[in-house]
């Protein structure tokens, strides 16, 4: 390849990373705008933690479910007009959210906002394993990852203003006119920039798959069905915090709304690291499930210690451990949803295995939102530690059997 050829491959290689970023943290303008107002919800509807916590559950399961169905439809999709639908459609729902004063209307609106998301991150993920050659599979694992913490850090920093302003319902204005914006960006840019991009990705998947054994293969697809399972795990414990840890600092801390939603930014900022924490640690763990397995058993620890610092009381240990905690878990998040399938992208279809892992996430996420907060409501907080205690022991047991299965796996060949 010339050197002319190189340059304008490496050129607009970067350029579609930055696009899908672009376009990925932009949905998370319009997925987070609700839970990171939690609280000024709750007051301003007079809701309990259960009722606003069932609307983010409806997000999280219609999100979820229509995740898996679009991980089997991506091969057949429009990647252009699906993803700028998406993010033009929840924007439009975010505006309607904004100005409605009806909790039953914001409740429904919310459930077809995470239709409308459900088709973005597969779509996503199609066209880097499709375009993108491996030298710049790696780079653009890592970039994406950012995605969620940068999109995090933007809703919960912008809350914590509006709050603070007495406006909270801006944000929702915030991501009604950002998303269509973006949704247009990506629909009149996407075919000139992948055009520009020769079809080498192609090739080398192909020859790469040549040299795959039947062991490796039946290895990876073990390591698909983990992570179906640990992928509820992942959200119900990264959502978890990212949802009531604002709640958590307000009712056991007493710290007023605008505050607390600071304090929260801690996780998201901290999270920016987590895909390159993700793949780092995988040149010295080459196996994604034990590396994913290993967070959960620091993670279980970690947790034990947020007990004891809520029995004291001591916030700047609690805030500690959420941000070590939320490190671990988003670097497992990385590799369940992007890394993992980024990086078998010759042994599997990255488009529907990502959209599948996802899927499972975010079924996690949805018992995060309801679950942890009616637990919460009618045990108190204690308790719900107890149960991501418990979270992380179940996944230390498929590790265990993970190993078995593998074990046997490799005396078979």
């Amino acid at each position: 390849m010339c050197d002319k050829v190189k340059n304008t491959t490496k050129r607009y290689s970067y350029v579609l990373i930055f696009l899908c970023w672009l376009a990925y943290t932009s949905s998370y303008f319009g997925k987070l705008s609700y839970s990171a107002n939690i609280n000024q919800i709750e007051d301003f509807f007079n809701v309990s933690h259960g009722q606003s916590g069932l609307v983010g559950t409806l997000l999280f399961v219609s999100y979820g479910v229509f995740q898996i169905i679009n991980g089997f439809l991506v091969k057949r999709y429009n990647i252009r007009f699906v993803v700028a639908m998406g993010l033009f459609s929840s924007g439009v729902i975010n505006l309607l959210v904004g100005i409605s004063t009806n909790f039953v209307v914001v409740t429904v609106l919310w459930f077809f906002n995470g239709i409308a998301l459900s088709f973005l991150w597969t779509a996503v993920i199609r066209v880097l394993a499709e375009t993108l050659t491996k030298e710049y599979m790696a780079k653009s694992s890592v970039v994406i990852g950012t995605t969620v913490p940068m999109g995090t850090l933007v809703v919960y920093g912008l809350s914590a203003l509006f709050v603070e302003l007495g406006v909270f319902r801006a944000i929702f204005y915030f991501s009604g006119i950002a998303m269509p914006v973006i949704a247009i960006i990506w629909f009149v840019f996407l075919p000139k920039i992948t055009s520009k991009i020769p079809k080498d990705a192609e090739v080398e998947t192909k020859a790469e798959m040549l040299k795959v054994s039947k062991a490796e293969i039946k290895g990876v697809y073990l390591s698909v069905f983990c992570f179906f399972a640990i992928a509820v795990c992942v959200n119900l414990i990264k959502d978890g915090l990212n949802t009531w840890a604002p709640v958590i600092f307000k009712n056991e801390y007493g710290i007023s709304g605008s505050l607390s939603i600071i304090l929260t930014l801690a996780l998201p900022c901290i999270a920016v690291f987590g895909n390159l924490f993700a793949v780092t640690l995988h040149k010295k763990i080459p196996d994604f499930v034990t590396q994913v397995a290993i967070m959960f058993v620091l993670s279980g620890g970690l947790v034990g210690v947020v007990l004891l610092a809520l029995d004291f009381k001591i916030l700047f240990l609690t805030i500690i451990c959420f941000v070590l905690i939320f490190l671990m878990i988003s670097s497992c998040n990385s590799v369940v949803t992007s890394v993992f399938p980024l990086f078998m992208k010759a042994r599997i279809n990255s488009g529907k295995i990502a959209g599948l892992t996802n899927g499972f996430c975010y079924l996690g996420s949805a018992l995060s939102s309801y679950v942890l907060g009616a637990i919460a409501e009618n045990f108190g907080w204690s308790i719900v530690f107890y149960v991501i205690l418990g979270v992380c022991a179940f996944v230390f047991i498929i590790w265990m059997i993970y190993l078995l299965i593998k074990a046997k796996i490799k005396k078979q060949y």
